[in-house]
């Protein structure tokens, strides 16, 4: 006669722990360091913008001005005339604008310079000094 046997679990040599502590670690870890990635990324596409943008006014205040030379034989004698007349507008809280005319035959010294934490310079002009 045959003799049943009883089912019976494989011997293991070592307890084997549970991987799903590990797994969640990994898991967690893993988007932790995706996160980081997207945020350094959007920072650098912020900064290249903010880039782009002092660029782009810098260039509109030299057209504006040779546009001015160019219709009224003289460049603008300051840069709210330049404003004013020529519809260029400047954000004030972040772009500081250095406008210097030599003479009114001669192009302007133009500068655009970050204000802030955008851009480094944390006062750029001082009311009280003009």
């Amino acid at each position: 006669m045959r003799r049943m046997r009883a089912h019976r679990k494989p011997m293991h040599l070592y307890e084997q722990k549970s991987r799903w502590p590990r797994t969640v670690a990994l898991s967690a870890l893993g988007l932790g360091l995706v996160i980081l990635l997207v945020v350094l990324l959007l920072g650098q596409a912020g900064e290249r913008m903010y880039a782009q943008q002092l660029a782009t006014l810098e260039n509109a205040l030299r057209r504006a001005s040779v546009t001015c030379y160019a219709l009224e034989g003289r460049y603008p004698d300051t840069l709210d005339y330049l404003t004013e007349h020529y519809g260029v507008v400047i954000d004030d809280d972040r772009f500081a604008v250095s406008y210097n005319v030599f003479a009114r035959n001669v192009m302007p010294r133009i500068e655009v310079n970050p204000i802030g934490s955008d851009g480094g310079i944390e006062e750029a002009f001082d009311d009280d000094a003009f």
